[in-house]
Order: C-alpha cells, then structure tokens, then sequence
C-alpha cells in the first residue's frame, strides 16, 4: 500500500437539521473537511498508509477536527506551531500527559508574558532553554530525542516516545531560489499583481511575501495571477 502526505487547511462545516434555515435552527451539525483531509480520509478507507499536515487552533475545536480525521485512520502526529501556538500546545497537552517538556532553542520565551507565567506555574511542565534537537532515536519507533547545549555544545539524551515540532513558518520555495527573487525568510518577492521579478512567473497564496495569510487571500492571489497569466499569454500570442 502507498505512503501518502496531504498538506493543507480543515475546514469546519456547520448544517441544520433537516431542511431549516440557521435562523430557525437552536443547534447544528459540525463536520470537518477540505480538499486535502477528504483526499487523506478516501486514501486511508481503500487501505493506505494517509498522513495529514495542517495547522489548527490549540483549542476543543482544533482537537476535534484533528480527531475527525483520527476516526477513520488518518495520520495526525505532525504538529507545527509557533509562538504563542508552543507554548499552547504545551499547555493544552499537560491536560493530558503526566509530563511535557518544551525545548526552547533560546534561553527566553518568545510568547506573551502571560502564557509564559502560566507555563512556569505548571507543575507537569518542564522547559528546558537554550536547547536543540540534534538527533531522534529508536529503531520502528521514537524511544529518545539527542539534544545539544547551544552554550556548551554538550549532548545529552532525553527519553521520549512522542514529540510535536513547534518552531513556526518556514517557506519551502527553496526550489525556486534560483528563478526567481526571495527574501530573507524565504518568500517569494512579487508586487499586488503576483508579479515576481521574472517575465511570466506569477506566484499565489501564502509562499509569497505578503502581510496576511488566510484562505480568502490565497484564494484572491489565485485568481489574480491567473488573469496576469492569460494577459501574459495574449501578449505573446500563446
């Protein structure tokens, strides 16, 4: 059976009973989807091995899509969070676990003051700073994680069987550093109309450089760069 990994958003679906209009309904049907989760949800059904990535709030209605998708056996064990999201994430999984432990690759947090106040009061919670992880061990399963002292370079190893990777956004346009201009995070340059510095490349949704990045504005990029395409194209009677 093949091996697969969705990337991209969840959505949650709310419907009335019935036929009712919202305004007559006093409770609704929550359901939880999108075109990459559905595609998960059938591979995992005909048999395969289905991976789903994503980002979801660190609240009940994010655990609850994550667990729509555990029902019907799709991989969820890939969580990228940052910020605040960390030390959430930390927060919510102390409801759960008998110990979570943070590795900060700084010696401070990067959050807000007040989550890191609750982390600290958290007595399940231990944070370990100035930290990376270097190495995952284990043979068909994680046992361990190889963490390296950013100040003394020391090693050492700290027994685990599961870890979440929260360390925020990176853009994966590592591809294109040669096509076309980056910038220092690693988005793609481009003007309002998803023009990047070269003739005929037209970028859209969150891998270019913008200031907000949400469904309706990737899906606006979408079709901007589609019509500056057919522009281009009509310009060189293609």
């Amino acid at each position: 059976m093949a091996k697969v990994v969705t990337m991209g958003e969840i959505m949650l679906r709310l419907s009335s009973a019935g036929n009712s209009r919202f305004v007559q309904c006093q409770q609704f049907d929550a359901c939880y989807g999108g075109g990459e989760a559905n595609v998960a949800v059938s591979l995992a059904n005909y048999g395969h091995e289905a991976y789903f990535v994503s980002k979801v709030p660190v609240h009940e209605i994010g655990q609850c899509a994550v667990n729509a998708l555990r029902r019907y056996g799709v991989h969820t064990d890939h969580v990228a969070r940052g910020g605040n999201s960390a030390m959430q994430e930390a927060l919510l999984l102390s409801s759960y676990c008998t110990s979570v432990t943070m590795v900060q690759n700084l010696p401070f947090f990067t959050g807000e003051k007040a989550l890191a106040d609750q982390i600290n009061k958290t007595s399940n919670i231990k944070v370990m700073f100035n930290k990376l992880v270097v190495g995952l061990n284990g043979d068909d399963s994680l046992t361990s994680i190889t963490l390296k002292d950013q100040n003394s370079n020391e090693l050492e190893t700290l027994e685990t069987e599961s870890i979440f990777v929260a360390i925020g956004q990176q853009a994966n346009n590592q591809a294109f550093k040669n096509v076309c201009s980056l910038d220092e995070q690693g988005f793609i340059i481009t003007d309002e109309l998803c023009n990047s510095n070269v003739e005929g490349i037209y970028v859209a949704g969150d891998c270019r450089v913008k200031k907000i990045r949400q469904i309706v504005t990737a899906t606006s990029d979408g079709s901007i760069a589609a019509l500056q395409a057919i522009k281009y194209l009509d310009s060189k009677d293609l």
